[in-house]
């Protein structure tokens, strides 16, 4: 099956961004209603989620500002491209969301939760080939998405035996 919608067609446009002096105490209050926020300068420089301030600001204690959590290897992909091709760039670098580019210019951010919505069997496939790379993703202890026992959508699933429990399904099986 090919996957041929255009990302500007599903891409969200309402990407947030902060500067690199932003504090990081700022950048978790926006956090707590969204995903991810764009670091801009002149230019964008970077992007922060939820687990780069996790990981760089709670645990290693970098800094304070938005550019010392912030992940500077920025993920891009063409508003023409398809999701196909996101999904695609998505699995090989291990991410769950890519900025999107027109002429240059960031116009957009893709999550694998916006193929959820259109693609539901793109998702999936994502999904699958997402827990057998060995990327990024999957050294962080919990994930969103789909429950494989109870099929319920979950943001704490966690691998238990090869397989994507949330926390109901854990504790029913004795895993907490």
């Amino acid at each position: 099956m090919e996957y041929q919608i255009p990302v500007k067609d599903i891409m969200r446009t309402d990407v947030v961004y902060v500067s690199p002096d932003t504090d990081v105490e700022d950048v978790a209050k926006i956090l707590t209603s969204i995903g991810s926020v764009v670091v801009k300068g002149d230019k964008v420089v970077g992007i922060i989620t939820r687990r780069d301030l996790i990981e760089r600001y709670i645990v290693k204690k970098r800094g304070s500002k938005a550019k010392d959590v912030m992940t500077k290897k920025l993920v891009t992909i063409s508003d023409s491209k398809t999701l196909e091709d996101a999904a695609r760039l998505m699995v090989e670098r291990g991410i769950e969301r890519v900025l999107v580019k027109r002429k240059g210019s960031i116009v957009g951010i893709l999550t694998t939760m916006d193929i959820l919505k259109v693609e539901p069997e793109l998702y999936k496939i994502l999904l699958e080939a997402l827990k057998m790379k060995s990327g990024p993703i999957y050294k962080q202890e919990t994930m969103f998405g789909q429950c494989e026992r109870c099929g319920n959508y979950s943001d704490d699933l966690k691998e238990v035996n090869g397989m994507w429990l949330c926390e109901e399904c854990r504790h029913e099986l004795g895993y907490e």
